[in-house]
């Protein structure tokens, strides 16, 4: 059975580019609109401050799912905004 490492290889830069369109589109498609009101700037950033102290601020493989669950609870929760997560706005994009 190979080894982790064995399995890891540098991305060229044509998959470097790739990622940076897709990153691109999913941020300009991917946030919900009641993220870009101006009126719910503080809610969202009392809620990321949140969100930093609970998980930390670096995110590691998997917990971007766990992260905007939680973000999606505490707008809810806190403000009665029903938020999507941009795996909810992006069903065609796998993120990790």
């Amino acid at each position: 059975m190979a080894k982790k490492a064995d399995l890891v290889r540098e991305a060229t830069e044509e998959e470097i580019k790739w990622g940076r369109e897709i990153s691109r589109m999913t941020i300009e498609s991917g946030t919900d609109k009641s993220e870009k009101d101006p009126a719910n700037r503080e809610k969202f950033e009392k809620v990321q401050a949140i969100l930093d102290e609970e998980f930390g601020e670096g995110f590691g493989r998997g917990t971007c799912h766990r992260r905007w669950e939680r973000k999606k609870e505490l707008l809810k929760e806190m403000y009665d905004i029903d938020w999507k997560s941009p795996a909810e706005l992006n069903p065609h994009v796998l993120y990790d």
